[in-house]
């Protein structure tokens, strides 16, 4: 039996398709382990410049094939339609179709300045707090509208 002037390309394109596949999943096994691409991150202000912003020196000099990408939001987000692969929120998690990993815990604080407290007195209950100047969040449900 002998190919015909058909079977012989098609048999010719489809060596020619499989060593194609087989020299792509090689280039994915070479690079496997090691970290490249973009990573968008989302999260408060704050967040970013206090614990983000001070390691990403560090994080950029481990993986230097990866993009950092910062973005400072204090909302929540649609993480597939903004491409964001973390985001860091601030409270309970509303939306149970997400994953979340704790990264730790934060005590609400009330602080005042001397000169503060000076002018304005200094507070014996929580209920004396509505007749002062607040400044931050002061209403803990908003921080995951």
């Amino acid at each position: 039996m002998e190919l015909t002037l058909e079977g012989e390309k098609y048999l010719s394109r489809v060596r020619d398709i499989l060593y194609d596949l087989e020299a792509a999943e090689e280039i994915l096994v070479q690079r496997k382990g090691i970290s490249s691409g973009k990573l968008r991150i989302d999260a408060a202000s704050p967040f970013i410049l206090h614990v983000i912003a001070p390691i990403i020196d560090k994080y950029s000099k481990a993986y230097p094939q990866v993009e950092i990408e910062l973005v400072n939001n204090e909302n929540l987000i649609d993480l597939l339609e903004q491409r964001t692969d973390v985001a860091v929120r601030i409270g309970e998690l509303k939306d149970s179709t997400l994953t979340a990993t704790p990264l730790g815990l934060s005590q609400i604080r009330i602080l005042a300045s001397p000169d503060y407290l000076k002018k304005y007195g200094t507070p014996e209950k929580v209920e004396d707090l509505a007749s002062h100047q607040l400044l931050g969040f002061s209403s803990l449900e908003k921080l995951n509208d």
